[in-house]
């Protein structure tokens, strides 16, 4: 057996097929990636960048500690022109922060759901559809079928999804191919790989968001999410959009 472990053809398993690869080295991506924007991410990510047409959960202590930081780069490199669709957040996006971020005017879709089901629904039917460029979606609850379902339908577009999940879920079992920790820090993140295609990670990527060492995250969230001056409001009906900052609004 050792005389055929230094075969190329086991040196080498992508040749055999994409999804093949060897335990010390990171996957080849099936689909496009998006570069993060963070050069020592990339580096532990399959692809060098978050994978499209999969399902990525990103599990978090607490909402406001640097998530929606951390996503707009790729966000912000979105080759796609469909729109970007926030599902059920936590807090009242910013139609302002939103505008000064995409000055090219990307449309954005903000979806407030009233239940854990419905924001699961949502979620696949939106998949179903290849509606957007990027799904966002905020699921505190969901079975592993619910999650297994919005894997497959994600496999089915050219969508970068997203699923912010509690830290709680963290121990559970998933079916994402790419599933990220967030602990805030000082400066930044620490983002502990749980799980990609690959080998385990040797350690946390310790990210730099901001150089004001007396910044609270908790307030970047609220300056960053919320704008009480300018909010929509989700609409009770049809969809509501405001054509000055491209934010449309849709309670469900």
């Amino acid at each position: 057996m050792t005389r055929f472990a230094h075969a190329p053809v086991l040196q080498h398993p992508e040749r055999i097929h994409p999804l093949l690869w060897r335990g010390s080295q990171l996957a080849r991506p099936v689909h496009k990636t998006v570069a993060t924007g963070y050069p020592q991410l990339n580096a532990q990510l399959p692809g060098c960048g978050w994978p499209v047409g999969a399902l990525i959960e990103v599990m978090q202590t607490q909402p406001g500690i640097g998530e929606i930081q951390l996503l707009k780069p790729a966000l912000q490199r979105l080759e796609n022109e469909g729109s970007i669709i926030l599902l059920n957040p936590p807090h009242t996006p910013s139609a302002v922060c939103l505008q000064q971020w995409f000055p090219s005017g990307r449309r954005f879709l903000w979806i407030k759901t009233d239940d854990p089901r419905n924001t699961l629904w949502a979620a696949e039917k939106i998949l179903q559809h290849n509606a957007c460029a990027a799904l966002v979606c905020w699921v505190n609850q969901a079975h592993p079928a619910a999650v297994h379902r919005l894997h497959l339908a994600a496999r089915q577009t050219e969508t970068l999804l997203f699923s912010m999940r509690p830290a709680a879920v963290a121990m559970q079992n998933s079916v994402a191919p790419l599933r990220l920790a967030l602990q805030p820090t000082a400066l930044g993140l620490d983002i502990q790989l749980l799980k990609r295609r690959g080998p385990r990670a040797n350690g946390p990527v310790h990210l730099v968001l901001h150089t004001h060492p007396s910044f609270t995250p908790a307030m970047h969230h609220e300056t960053m999410d919320q704008h009480l001056s300018d909010q929509p409001r989700p609409a009770t009906g049809p969809l509501s959009a405001s054509p000055r900052n491209g934010l449309a609004a849709i309670h469900a």
